[in-house]
């Protein structure tokens, strides 16, 4: 099964746009959040899903990369930019997170550009030539997509009767389905 699943951080994406250019940024996530999941059923009798799950589904099957948690988009950040990189602020209502992009360090446009437009085909090993500010957006875009995309299994897995949630929390499944 051919899915689609990422999250992004729109503080660290308006980031992204000023240095890579939109175009570039919006290239990135349509090339870099397709996933294959194997194992699970194609389809499931949606007349015996919960309704709160059919709305996930419709998440799920957008396709559209999704605004992470302030929890999430907060723990990926401060891990590769260190503990308190990040600032929750409140303004009229809206939450937002803050964060300097010192934190990264020195970028060139034509470096992020490079590793957005090959991302699919690096790993960390070769972004490490390229220095610890490409490493440290290569980790973070790598967490994001990772986290969305595992969800998105699970969230799959459940919806198909091949995950089970019991009351302990403990979570059991019934199939080999792995992203690949």
């Amino acid at each position: 099964m051919q899915i689609r699943a990422g999250y992004y951080i729109d503080e660290f994406n308006s980031f992204l746009v000023r240095l890579a250019g939109q175009d570039v940024v919006d290239a990135f996530f349509r090339d870099s959040t397709g996933i294959s999941i194997e194992g699970l059923p194609h389809f499931f009798n949606e007349d015996e899903i919960n309704p709160v799950h059919k709305v996930a589904w419709n998440i799920i099957t957008r396709g559209e990369p999704t605004r992470a948690s302030l929890r999430l988009s907060t723990t990926i950040l401060n891990k590769h930019l260190g503990n308190d990189a990040v600032r929750t602020t409140y303004h009229g209502g809206e939450i937002r997170l803050e964060f300097s992009s010192d934190c990264i360090g020195e970028l060139q446009s034509d470096q992020l550009v490079s590793l957005l437009t090959n991302f699919n085909s690096l790993d960390e090993e070769s972004v490490v030539e390229h220095g610890s500010s490409c490493l440290k957006i290569f980790r973070i875009l790598k967490d994001l997509l990772r986290s969305a995309q595992f969800q998105v299994a699970a969230m799959l897995a459940l919806f198909t009767g091949q995950l089970d949630v019991e009351a302990k929390q403990s979570i059991s499944i019934h199939s080999d389905a792995f992203l690949v």
